[in-house]
Parts: C-alpha cells; sequence; structure tokens
C-alpha cells in the first residue's frame, strides 16, 4: 500500500493516459489507488487528472471553465487524431464565452469518426489543415498575468499538454456554430489579446468557406472590435445589433471642461448618448465609486445623456426599451 500512495514520478502531465502512467512505472493497481484515494480524478476511459498538478482559479466560473478545459484535453487524448476545437478551444486559450462553460467538450475528429454528441463530447467531423493547431500547454496560457489575474496552485503545476486549434480556426468555428454574443467575446478578446489580426480572420475564412455557417462567421467578422474590453462590452454590442438598434462608437475618449478625459464605453453621438456596460469587477471600491460619480457630473455637463446597464439588464430584455426611450428622446431634443 505504501507504494501505491507514493508520490507521482517528475514529468508526468497533468492530464495523463493510462499508457504514460504505465510508461512512467505506474501498474493499474496503483492508478485505481490514486482515483480512490481522491488525487486522481478519471476524466473519459484510460484518462486521468492529477489533482496535485492542477490549478485553482480564483472564481467559480473560471474553474468551471478551468475543468472544462481538463475534461476537453482528456477527451482529445482518448480519441487519437482528435482535436480541441471550438468553445472548448476557446476556453483552453482563455478566450471569454458569454453562454458560459459548454456542458461537453468539442473536439474536431478525423473525418471518419462519429458526429454529434457521443460519449461525453461533441465530434466535429471536418478535418484540420496543417496550421490549424497546435500543441499548447493550457497552463502556460491560463497562468499568463496579461490574460487576467493569475491562477494560484498548491506547488509549480506540471504542464496541460493537449493538440487545440489555433487561435484565427478557433474564432472562426466560433463565430460558425455558436451565437453572435459568443463570437463577438471570443473575437474580441483574441484581437485584443494580439492572437490574431482582423486580416488574418478574413483570409481563413475564405478558406473555410465550403462549410456551414460563414454567412454568419463574415457578420461576427464584420463586427470584432478589440477596442471592446470586456465580454460584456461584446455582448452589448451582439445585442444592439440583433435588436437592429443604432450601432454606436466603441471606447471614445471625450475631453472634460477640466481638461482631463474620459473613456466612455459606448458614445450614441449622433444622439448625445454615453451607454456604460458596468461588469461586476468594473468598480473595486468606494473610491473607483466616487470618482466615477464626478466623471458623470462632468459628462452631462457637457450635454451627454448617460445609460447605464447590467448582464441581467440583457438577458431581461429591459435593456432595448431603455435604449429605444432614450435615443429616440435625444433624437427629439
Amino acid at each position: 500500500m505504501a507504494r501505491h500512495a507514493s508520490a507521482d514520478p517528475p514529468g508526468l502531465p497533468a492530464v495523463v493516459t493510462a499508457a504514460q502512467a504505465q510508461a512512467a512505472g505506474i501498474s493499474r493497481d496503483m492508478v485505481a489507488a490514486r482515483v480512490s484515494a481522491g488525487r486522481w480524478v478519471r476524466l473519459h476511459r484510460g484518462v486521468f487528472l492529477r489533482l496535485e498538478a492542477t490549478l485553482t482559479a480564483p472564481r467559480d466560473a473560471e474553474q468551471r471553465d478551468l475543468m472544462h478545459v481538463y475534461s476537453a484535453l482528456g477527451a482529445a487524448a482518448a480519441r487519437p487524431g482528435s482535436v480541441v476545437s471550438h468553445s472548448s478551444a476557446a476556453l483552453a486559450l482563455r478566450l471569454p464565452l458569454v453562454s458560459g462553460t459548454p456542458a461537453v467538450p468539442h473536439l474536431t475528429a478525423p473525418p471518419t469518426a462519429p458526429s454529434g454528441p457521443r460519449a461525453g463530447v461533441i465530434a466535429h467531423r471536418r478535418g484540420i489543415r496543417a496550421g490549424d493547431a497546435s500543441v499548447v500547454d493550457v497552463h502556460d496560457i491560463w497562468r499568463d498575468p496579461a490574460r487576467g489575474e493569475p491562477l494560484r496552485s498548491g506547488q509549480a503545476p506540471a504542464p496541460a499538454l493537449g493538440l487545440v486549434t489555433s487561435p484565427s480556426r478557433t474564432v472562426l468555428d466560433v463565430a460558425r456554430t455558436a451565437s453572435l454574443a459568443d463570437a463577438l467575446s471570443v473575437g474580441d478578446r483574441a484581437i485584443r489579446s494580439g492572437l490574431v489580426t482582423p486580416g488574418q480572420l478574413a483570409d481563413d475564412l475564405i478558406v473555410l468557406d465550403d462549410r456551414p455557417g460563414t454567412r454568419r462567421a463574415a457578420l461576427a467578422l464584420a463586427h470584432l472590435d478589440g477596442g471592446r474590453e470586456s465580454s460584456l462590452e461584446s455582448f452589448s454590442f451582439a445585442y444592439f445589433l440583433e435588436c437592429d438598434l443604432p450601432l454606436p462608437e466603441v471606447q471614445v475618449v471625450i475631453e472634460l471642461a477640466t481638461g482631463q478625459i474620459a473613456r466612455v464605453d459606448f458614445l450614441w453621438r449622433e444622439f448625445g448618448v454615453i451607454g456604460e456596460a458596468d461588469g461586476a469587477m468594473k468598480y473595486r471600491g468606494q473610491h473607483d465609486l466616487l470618482m466615477q460619480g464626478q466623471r458623470e457630473t462632468l459628462l452631462r455637463d457637457l450635454g451627454y445623456v448617460i445609460v447605464r446597464w447590467t448582464w441581467a439588464d440583457i438577458a431581461s430584455g429591459r435593456l432595448f426599451h431603455r435604449l429605444l426611450s432614450v435615443l429616440g428622446m435625444a433624437r427629439a431634443a
């Protein structure tokens, strides 16, 4: 039993197959003992997650996303020739989805593999061109402070390696198959992070022109904007498009009477209306709220009408009626 409880050998990845375990000297019984002790979790048949080698996200939603990524890496490892793709690849690359964590992993599988939901995954049979996927260490991506708050780990985590579609292919697959809100959220962040350029996406879309959903992907690409700073801003712009509302300028700098400048999320210049998408992390304390109040006073002194909204305002439909009312009144004035 002592041998079963021994530490994992160095160099073992976070997501490990039964074959990798055996090659490292961990027998089937030893694997079972690790699972029974709660040190390893079975992701898929013959694939396990070493919990002591994983990262921990500071927020529940990010933790769900990260666990989905581990599951997707395991699903691909259990199905030779498969690649983590679509919404699962977006999360692996830390590109946020408005719709939340997918229920099951998405893979792009060889053309001969069964398609659709099967054995806990959704397999897309479209093949991968050279350059459309590469082996990445998800831990390197999720630890990168440039992509958001760093994640914690009890010890230096082992690599979480997997074959994942490229940022460009991921953005296009999401744009072809998911909601417009997800397409803009993923695409905006990819551009803002420097993972892709609009020109690269346009060129790659031409190659995928024979695939379903390219028309809806073209719509999303026409409205991608790396200036939008949050998923809520991307979601908001998708909402404007789908509700056929006038489209605002994004991230506009306005000079205040004090000589200072204010950057606003959205500006309907013709109407003199400013829109602010308020995410939960936007204001961190009393000082931020005070400064925001002073800023709003100065903007109103310049004649602007300010409309604020949250995720709930969009989901409930309240924002549509508020904007119709405010834009109409502003136009009448």
